[in-house]
């Protein structure tokens, strides 16, 4: 069987919060009802926003930490941090794909796949002593 290398790991990985990226942004402006963020349980407007915000924070950081992993930037965090947040991204991803399976619509229980895909790529990116 063909073990995948970290950059194509980090490809997969990139492309999943990607899309969070642009998903959260078309929920914050409206185009996405709120139904399908946050489990559908935000009511408020201003905390839709919020909550979006603190996506685009995550996803910006998941992108920059994946970027230093798998070499397509120069890692500005030492190899040890970069594994620790890689452990803790992969513990995000476990709560994620909870919340997403307890959420009350079927596309958000979706999301569970694209989450729980996205916790075992950085367990494995975490593992790995390749860089």
């Amino acid at each position: 069987m063909h073990k995948l290398n970290d950059k194509t790991i980090g490809v997969i990985l990139a492309i999943f919060s990607s899309f969070g990226l642009e998903f959260g942004f078309l929920a914050a402006v409206g185009v996405v009802s709120s139904k399908y963020v946050w489990g559908g349980r935000v009511t408020d407007r201003n905390q839709l926003v919020m909550f979006e915000l603190a996506t685009l924070v995550v996803n910006c950081l998941i992108l920059w930490v994946i970027a230093m992993r798998v070499g397509f930037l120069k890692a500005r965090l030492s190899a040890k941090f970069i594994r620790y947040i890689l452990i803790f991204l992969m513990l995000v991803m476990i709560l994620n794909t909870l919340g997403n399976i307890a959420a009350q619509t079927t596309v958000e229980k979706l999301f569970a796949i694209p989450t729980l895909i996205s916790a075992i790529g950085f367990y494995i990116l975490a593992s790995r002593k390749s860089y």
